[in-house]
């Protein structure tokens, strides 16, 4: 079968239309999805927002790669029922809703609906008309600044007052499921402080045992503000059957108490042409590098989506998790809570090969940050000093859990690669990671002269 190209090598650009040629790809919703597993996923890496709808609301849901409330330990056991709970743990950034007190959404009133998770420039689109009015949705997350930002416009059959409400309840994580459940449901639930500032910007700032975060919220319309309640804040607008405004929601991962009106200030900044603007540039950028098509179309599709979900969830300071990325909706609970190498490594494989390297960074990068935990561990469990011991599951810090050592994760041949104090990790089987995952960190002589010291019993 002869391959066909659209890629000019002379100009070094592809010929192909844009963006029809990714945005054939997209997902498109004929109703507005009220199951979140079937909800609008945005992210530019850090921060992921999951959309779905109730009968007369549009919900959220944000989470970012990096709010762990972090609990110093030496060491964890994955599987004991005496920690359940009580470990580092992802926690979620916050929930929201915009609610139009009409049934705008709800299926059973629908006269037509067109949704859309537009790949190409990274922004999802969802416009009703029914019975009680129509409504259309923009949202897009910023490129940059990690805020999700909404463009609405309403026009409805009675007058109302539309609300947006953010709130923030903790709860348990439920990571294994349930297998095994800590009944206590005090767990997750931490300090949270309701905030309104005097323009009538809104949010709440959350205190974990490791740091301080916020989660906000910015209109450019007058509304009336309230604490619903410590964890709960709301935002109503003026009587009207006609509306139109743009809201910015967004959370820091910042460390300190200012970081309330840090996250503000950004949020007064930002203008919705200019971000949707560079972060479909950036989309477009990231689109240019590899472009692969079958005859298949259902396969195409597939591919095409699971590389808008990496680039969403993969490019922060720690990995979307191999089961969610970075999407949920459930508040803290996170399945699978750890890193758990068998499951992650799978993700990576077939990014070479698609020509995004860069989609694996964040994931090695964690690895390479958390080495001296897996010398300390190759020496005081199996007595190697020259070689890292990691366990299939880890801590968001790098901490083996005890329950796995005798787990070296042989399918996906974890190998080190050393050369002096520098240090190069292969995930995975050889045949899909060389030459090396990373030939721009290390000299190709430097990397064919390196000595392959393996952990005691990891191949066998």
């Amino acid at each position: 079968m002869k391959q066909q190209t659209s890629f000019d090598f002379n100009s070094f650009k592809w010929q192909s239309s844009w963006p029809e040629s990714i945005a054939q790809y997209n997902l498109v919703y004929r109703t507005p999805p009220s199951d979140p597993l079937q909800g609008l996923p945005l992210g530019n890496g850090r921060l992921g927002a999951l959309l779905w709808f109730e009968d007369d609301a549009v919900v959220w849901q944000l989470n970012r790669c990096d709010l762990f409330d972090e609990v110093d330990y030496d060491t964890f056991s994955n599987w004991a029922r005496s920690e359940e709970e009580k470990v580092s743990t992802l926690r979620h950034a916050g929930r929201g809703r915009l609610k139009f007190q009409l049934p705008v959404f709800d299926r059973f009133y629908l006269r037509d609906c067109h949704g859309v998770l537009d790949i190409a420039s990274g922004k999802a689109v969802m416009e009703v008309e029914s019975f009680y009015g129509s409504v259309k949705i923009e949202a897009v997350i910023d490129e940059g600044s990690d805020n999700l930002l909404l463009r609405v416009k309403a026009e409805l059959s009675e007058t109302v007052a539309p609300e947006l409400v953010l709130e923030r309840y903790g709860s348990r994580t439920y990571s294994h499921w349930y297998s095994l459940i800590n009944r206590d449901p005090s767990f997750g639930q931490i300090p949270t402080e309701a905030l309104i500032t005097d323009d009538g910007n809104l949010g709440l700032r959350m205190k974990m045992s490791n740091r301080e975060f916020s989660y906000a919220a910015s209109l450019d319309c007058k509304t009336v503000t309230r604490k619903a309640n410590s964890c709960e804040v709301i935002a109503r607008m003026a009587d009207s059957n006609q509306h139109s405004f743009r809201a910015i929601i967004g959370a820091t991962g910042l460390v300190h108490a200012e970081s309330f009106q840090e996250l503000l200030e950004i949020q007064r900044k930002l203008n919705w042409t200019t971000a949707v603007e560079l972060t479909a540039a950036a989309w477009k950028k990231f689109w240019q590098n590899f472009r692969l098509r079958s005859a298949n179309d259902y396969l195409n599709n597939l591919y095409y989506l699971s590389l808008y979900f990496f680039n969403a969830s993969q490019r922060g300071k720690y990995p979307g998790r191999f089961i969610n990325g970075l999407w949920n909706w459930n508040r803290d609970v996170q399945p699978w809570n750890f890193f758990f190498h068998w499951n992650q490594q799978q993700l990576y494989w077939g990014v070479y090969a698609a020509g995004h390297p860069e989609l694996a960074e964040a994931y090695l990068d964690f690895r390479f940050r958390n080495m001296d935990k897996g010398l300390k561990d190759a020496e005081e469990y199996f007595k190697v000093k020259s070689g890292i011991f990691v366990s299939d599951v880890v801590d968001c810090n790098g901490v083996n859990s005890a329950a796995e050592r005798h787990n070296h994760t042989p399918s996906a041949q974890i190998a080190m690669i050393s050369c002096g104090k520098k240090l190069i990790l292969i995930c995975g089987p050889l045949p899909f990671f060389w030459p090396p995952i990373f030939p721009a960190r290390e000299p190709m002589a430097v990397i064919t002269a390196c000595r392959v010291p393996f952990m005691k019993d990891g191949l066998k």
